[in-house]
């Protein structure tokens, strides 16, 4: 998952960014719980890593290192105060998955 798990989080945000077809954005929550809840401290990071173009400290596939440090989504209307607000909405519902599946 370390090598892989920032390419899916990016291909999932650029899908949720409009890129995807509506008919799969279920699929594609499907697969970002999933992400939240296997690796919820890494799928963290690459998620801020997607939206903002920021190359973590914590590198776990070497390419990255020499990728370009611009907009992963490329050309996204959202501004900074939006990619925040969808990080920590995407924080809460971890938290919330976490704590439901926890329950069972």
């Amino acid at each position: 998952m370390s090598s892989f798990g920032r390419g899916i989080m990016r291909g999932i945000l650029c899908g949720l960014a409009g890129v995807a077809p509506r008919s799969v954005i279920q699929n594609l929550i499907t697969l970002l719980v999933w992400l939240l809840t296997r690796v919820p401290g890494d799928s963290r990071i690459w998620a801020r890593d997607v939206l903002f173009g920021v190359r973590s400290k914590i590198m776990h596939w070497p390419a990255l290192m020499y990728a370009h440090p611009q907009d992963d989504l490329g050309q996204c209307k959202a501004d900074n105060e939006t990619k925040e607000k969808f990080l920590t909405a995407m924080n809460q519902l971890s938290r919330f998955c976490l704590e439901y599946f926890l329950r069972i």
